[in-house]
């Protein structure tokens, strides 16, 4: 109740709501609002689909007063107690404004909305989609998964044109200054890392943080650059709201304090990590809205903890946003809660999908890509095709311990019974017998709130033994036991088997494997994928590219004709993937310097007769089957010598040499210096998350140049 209001005495306005030319349209939502005189929001009814006719009761003071009754669009119970008579008149609202009093005759205050006005409380509610990720480093890949139960909060910034026409005379002189010569001064400092990483608008791409010591300088059409030197007052505010793609970037580095914004909406995202929030634009307002987002989630059931805050507001903001654009939103922070990819899989009927190795799509894997099917033989297959290969370099071997990736259509488990899978291995060309199960235990993870608190529990794929049948792992159902399924782990939590190569597979057995994958029903019974209730499952594998962006990921059959990789195993069809895997460390070794086919003294002293003999350094670079890179490099003191620079394929036998005159590498003012070489060979394996730094080698050697005494 009000101050000054007298407890219990109100009384009731009758307000009759016509919305002209309906007809057979559907109208928007209506409510009627109650404001006192001074801006309070006294009471709010809605009005049902047929409702016409609505009785608002409105408390009564000691004296007669005013009430300001406005009809306008519906607004969200939860942006109730925020509303303001000035954002309802923006939206289109009419307003009616009445006397109420104990001895007062309140008589129906007819409201007739005409189509202009209705019509534009539906066109101006402006929708914002998107979803809220979390971008993690696993050694040093990026991956990016949802953010569950997470409140998202739009704001609208101050329009562009607004924003200048605001401006003192001596700003826009100095944004002027700024836009002629960048160097001027140095920009405010942005911080780095930024509190929240840099929101995306749709497909385009966002302003990047400025670093380093100065601006890069704006490219000014030379029209305007000499406009702009002499304009003054409204000419140079007309150049300036003109040119905003110019003026954004000097707000954002050197006067972010002229940009402000307020809150608009917020949605709450879901087990996906999507929302959708949405705000009226106002009737009458034709410019595109300039959005920015926080983010934020309620910690122990104490507090809300800020996922997503960047600043400045000017520099992380979605000019000119189209309504209806779906945004992604990325935070790092390590408190958000993280649930299962939910991209959809574009597969039909009942299908599992064979996803990756590790991070790394089958669409990168020779004999299960239908993009590199063409290029594809005996001698490439199971090698993966990493992305940017340069030619000659293209075809790389897996190694150490690799994680299978897959995902299961629901109807697997509800319509068919089948709830189990096997992974087993065998080397290329062994008869069917010689596959093993492969049996390390793999997790999910999932969470739920307990008592305030978020709590995260494992739960166990496998492996488990039913009906005889060892090595079986449970398709993970759509539901976790309690909660939701999280991503706590991001490689663990992307796992569905692990085979781990080094032990079955190290340097001296190299070559073709490959896995099997089976199905298994309720019962631990092996299932005919042909035959199943009258149905059939079919293997599917991506043609999606890279798994570390969220997106719908388009895949291709299995069963031939681009991709044919389901075959009889044991008498019934199974999926067998084929994987090139080489364990083979690598060898780098620098051999000694030579001039003119003499090495180096004891000292480590090669001397010249004269400035045309040639240097020699032989080096060994070496992969047995040349899956791995050299580097050669030879400086002076600390000074890089390009002519003594060497890069290409450690192939057997590795044996290479770089050679140049001495006076490549010495200059005619210095007749003796100081030689490092470096050797670095690159192996290429990969566990499909990383390469295997592991099995690379480097070699180190120094020596020094000298003229031969008389």
């Amino acid at each position: 109740m009000t101050q000054g209001k007298d407890p219990g005495k109100s009384v009731s306005i009758p307000v009759e709501v016509t919305l002209l030319d309906l007809g057979k349209e559907p109208g928007p939502k209506v409510t009627v609002y109650a404001f006192s005189s001074g801006g309070q929001l006294l009471n709010s009814v809605a009005l049902d689909k047929n409702q016409q006719t609505v009785t608002l009761k409105v408390p009564l003071g000691r004296e007669p007063d005013r009430v300001r009754v406005l009809v306008g669009p519906g607004a969200e119970e939860a942006d109730l107690p925020s509303i303001r008579v000035s954002e309802l008149l923006r939206r289109g609202a009419q307003e009616r404004l009445i006397r109420v009093g104990t001895d007062l005759d309140i008589r129906p205050l007819p409201f007739p909305v005409p189509p202009v006005d209705w019509r534009c409380w539906i066109r101006s509610l402006c929708f914002v989609p998107g979803t809220l990720h979390k971008r993690q480093d696993v050694d040093g890949v990026k991956v990016s998964f949802p953010v569950c139960n997470a409140t998202v909060e739009v704001f609208e910034v101050d329009p562009f044109p607004r924003i200048i026409d605001r401006l003192p005379l001596e700003q826009l002189a100095a944004i002027r200054e700024r836009l002629r010569r960048p160097g001027l001064t140095p920009p405010i400092p942005l911080p780095e890392p930024l509190p929240g990483p840099l929101p995306q608008p749709g497909p385009r791409p966002p302003l990047e943080p400025f670093s380093g010591e100065a601006d890069p300088a704006p490219q000014l059409p030379e029209a305007v650059a000499g406009r702009l030197q002499v304009a003054r007052g409204r000419e140079l505010r007309d150049i300036l709201v003109n040119h905003p793609t110019l003026v954004r970037p000097v707000l954002c580095r050197h006067f972010p304090w002229l940009v402000t914004s307020r809150k608009v909406a917020e949605a709450t995202t879901d087990e996906c990590g999507r929302f959708t929030a949405s705000f009226f634009r106002g009737c009458f307002n034709t410019d595109k809205p300039d959005l920015y987002f926080k983010a934020k989630r309620p910690f122990f059931g104490l507090f809300e903890i800020p996922l997503l805050a960047p600043t400045p507001v000017a520099c992380h903001t979605h000019w000119n946003y189209e309504c209806g654009t779906e945004v992604n939103l990325f935070t790092d922070h390590p408190l958000a809660q993280t649930c299962q990819p939910c991209e959809p899989v574009n597969a039909q009927g009942h299908w599992v999908l064979v996803t990756a190795i590790g991070n790394l799509p089958l669409s990168r894997i020779r004999g299960a890509s239908s993009a590199l099917s063409g290029t594809t033989n005996a001698a490439n297959l199971g090698l993966n095709h990493s992305l940017g290969d340069a030619p000659g370099f293209d075809g790389r071997p897996f190694g150490g311990l690799l994680r299978l990736r897959m995902s299961f259509s629901s109807s697997l488990r509800n319509e068919l019974g089948v709830r189990y899978y096997r992974v087993s291995f065998r080397r290329q060309g062994e008869p069917d017998s010689a596959f093993v199960p492969l049996d390390r235990e793999t997790h999910r993870h999932f969470a739920f709130e307990q008592d305030g608190d978020l709590v995260v529990e494992g739960f166990s794929l496998g492996p488990h033994v039913v009906n005889g049948n060892s090595a079986l792992f449970e398709i993970p159902p759509a539901l976790p036991p309690r909660g939701q399924w999280t991503i706590a782990d991001a490689v663990e939590d992307t796992t569905n088997a692990k085979f781990p190569s080094l032990e079955h597979a190290p340097g001296a057995d190299d070559g073709k494997y490959e896995l099997m994958v089976e199905l298994f029903d309720t019962d631990g019974n092996r299932v005919d994928i042909n035959h199943v209730g009258g149905q059939s499952i079919r293997y599917f594998v991506p043609e999606t590219q890279d798994l570390s962006i969220p997106t719908t990921i388009e895949t291709v059959s299995a069963h031939g004709p681009e991709v044919d990789r389901v075959q009889p195993v044991n008498g019934q069809d199974a999926f067998v993937l084929p994987l090139h895997i080489d364990n083979n460390a690598t060898t780098a070794t620098l051999s000694d310097a030579q001039l003119g086919g003499s090495g180096a003294n004891e000292c480590g002293v090669l001397t010249y007769e004269q400035r045309s003999d040639t240097l020699s350094i032989p080096f060994t670079a070496l992969h047995p089957n040349g899956f791995a890179s050299y580097g050669f490099t030879l400086k002076r003191g600390v000074t890089p010598l390009p002519a003594m620079t060497d890069n290409g394929q450690a192939q057997p036998p590795g044996h290479f040499q770089q050679s140049a005159p001495v006076q490549d590498v010495l200059p005619e003012d210095c007749q003796i210096g100081g030689f490092s070489s470096h050797l670095r060979v690159t192996a290429w394996a990969t566990d499909g998350w990383n390469r295997l730094g592991g099995l690379d080698s480097t070699d180190h050697a120094g020596f020094a140049l000298a003229p031969e005494e008389d």
